[in-house]
């Protein structure tokens, strides 16, 4: 998804989310937010999130984010 890309700072969920495939945040340090659109801290909590994700991971985190 952004691998490596230094200058995003809030990524957007809009909708279901049931994975992340590993990597797919790999080095993506600049993240600051985690928006999810439609989706709950209990929701959240069960995606699957594979390796190398750590960007997304302990990030401030906003539960049913309305634009």
């Amino acid at each position: 998804v952004c691998n490596r890309v230094t200058n995003l700072k809030t990524v957007v969920f809009e909708g279901e989310i049931s994975e992340i495939e590993n990597g797919a945040f790999a080095e993506c340090n600049g993240i600051a937010e985690v928006q999810l659109d439609k989706v709950t801290e209990a929701e959240w909590n069960a995606v699957e999130i594979g390796g190398e994700n750590e960007a997304i991971l302990s990030r401030n985190v906003k539960y049913n984010f309305k634009r």
